[in-house]
């Protein structure tokens, strides 16, 4: 159970925040260059973060289903590749609990990064289209400065989130096959109401609430961290335009 926790929360961490910079990345990259269809971009993002888990684990379930009305399944026998286990195999159902808990939870990274590329100021950008950076450089001296303590805090919040999905794994696999996708809070349900072990149960909540205790400890800190600085990555701008060159 730790180790599917572990393995659950990591990939699905790493991925949120890699697609969500890439996404908002793409998004300020078009509304700076006046590109139609930026705000329908961004909508159709978000949309997936204001639905109930549920109604998202219910939607993966008929996407993964692997008889003849599975969606993902039809497609495969049209490109005449066999139908995979997605839900029934213990590492591909993993995957797919990981893969729908991404695209629900990647939306909430974009509106974070997108926010926090909208601080960084135009003229930055226009230095470096005017020294002919690449978009490596940008990325560098640019981007991941001022989106650091961003980052940072998407992180720790995205983990709280993600450390506590029930939602999303409930309908879609129920913590199978054999408890392959049984993550912490599944199996504190499990031993609540199925085995009706209210003390290992409490000793989970427990265990839980302390990580999660500490996880927004961090995240209050972080803030208080950044709000002190004020404005002083203004200060360094000049510095990282000038040393685009080098």
């Amino acid at each position: 159970m730790l180790g599917v926790t572990l393995i659950f929360v990591g990939a699905s961490v790493t991925l949120q925040l890699a697609l969500g910079i890439a996404v908002a990345w793409l998004i300020d990259a078009a509304d700076r260059r006046r590109v139609r269809g930026t705000l329908a971009a961004r909508v159709a993002v978000v949309g997936a973060w204001v639905m109930p888990g549920v109604l998202v684990g219910i939607i993966w379930k008929i996407l993964l289903i692997e008889n003849r009305s599975g969606i993902i399944t039809f497609y495969l026998t049209r490109l005449g590749i066999r139908p995979l286990p997605l839900v029934s195999s213990a590492g591909l159902a993993l995957l797919s609990v990981i893969v729908a808990n991404v695209w629900r939870g990647c939306a909430f990274s974009m509106v974070l990064e997108y926010a926090g590329l909208q601080r960084i100021p135009r003229e930055r950008h226009e230095a470096a289209d005017l020294e002919g950076v690449s978009a490596w450089q940008r990325l560098r001296w640019v981007i991941l400065p001022e989106l650091a303590p961003v980052i940072a805090v998407n992180a720790i919040l995205i983990t709280i989130a993600t450390f506590n999905t029930f939602d999303l794994i409930m309908p879609l696999t129920g913590g199978g096959p054999a408890r392959a996708t049984e993550v912490m809070s599944l199996f504190m349900y499990r031993a609540a109401f199925f085995e009706l072990d209210g003390a290992k149960a409490a000793v989970v909540a427990v265990v839980m609430l302390a990580v999660n205790v500490l996880l927004a400890l961090a995240a209050a800190r972080l803030l208080r961290a950044n709000g002190h600085k004020g404005d002083k990555g203004d200060k360094r701008g000049a510095w990282r335009v000038a040393t685009f060159r080098r």
